[in-house]
């Protein structure tokens, strides 16, 4: 599925549109992380795959909104319930995004966002039922070195409340968040036009993978 997705976008944001200053701005994500999840006191390496889509607009001359919404799935090898190690869902979420300092080459920008998630997972009579908040606060350098590249540093905070719920064999409900609220970016974009790029960030810390992100402005 990733597969066809990058080439459908490769083409759509290959191809050039109109330029508008305050229009809206489209990006899709690929995403692979992982995360410490901490159970009461149990440690558990989950990893996440994602398709993730975020519809920006402008607010105001240096505050941008955002609606967040996509596909997830969940890995846990070491959940101790074989119902667990597998769950899938989405989620749903909304961001708000303010330009600090901005010049023809650099800007820094800080953004928080909140996301809510919903994964499930059935086998045999084990049913499992993944709910979460996430919040993430961060602060983002953004350097454009020539028309056609940019490069992004960036650190944030993540806050995870989420729980999870067993039913049938086994009747339990497990409170989770993050071990390690804290996050590094490292990425770099290419420009192929006024309005359409393709980014690759790297992530350590707290979300340790990475994203290719295909966007465009409208």
């Amino acid at each position: 599925m990733y597969k066809s997705v990058i080439f459908i976008c490769l083409i759509a944001f290959g191809y050039d549109t109109a330029v508008s200053a305050q229009g809206l701005d489209v990006a899709l994500s690929l995403q692979r992380q992982r995360q410490d999840l901490e159970f009461s006191g149990d440690v558990r390496d989950t990893r996440q795959n994602s398709l993730d889509i975020v519809w920006k607009e402008p607010l105001h001359a240096r505050l941008t909104g955002s609606i967040q919404f996509g596909y997830l799935e969940i890995h846990q090898a070491n959940n101790p319930v074989v119902a667990a190690q597998i769950t899938d869902g989405g989620y749903l979420g909304i961001g708000m995004h303010v330009l600090l300092l901005d010049s023809p080459s650099f800007q820094i920008v800080t953004d928080l966002n909140y996301r809510y998630h919903e994964t499930d997972s059935q086998l045999d009579n084990q049913v499992v039922q993944w709910r979460w908040h996430q919040g993430q606060l961060g602060l983002f350098g953004h350097w454009r070195v020539s028309p056609y590249l940019g490069l992004s540093l960036g650190s944030s905070a993540i806050w995870v409340d989420g729980t999870e719920r067993l039913t049938g064999t086994i009747n339990q409900l497990n409170h989770f968040d993050a071990r390690n609220p804290y996050s590094g970016h490292l990425g770099i974009r290419f420009y192929l036009d006024h309005t359409g790029s393709i980014g690759i960030e790297l992530n350590t810390g707290s979300l340790q993978g990475g994203q290719v992100t295909f966007q465009r402005a409208f």
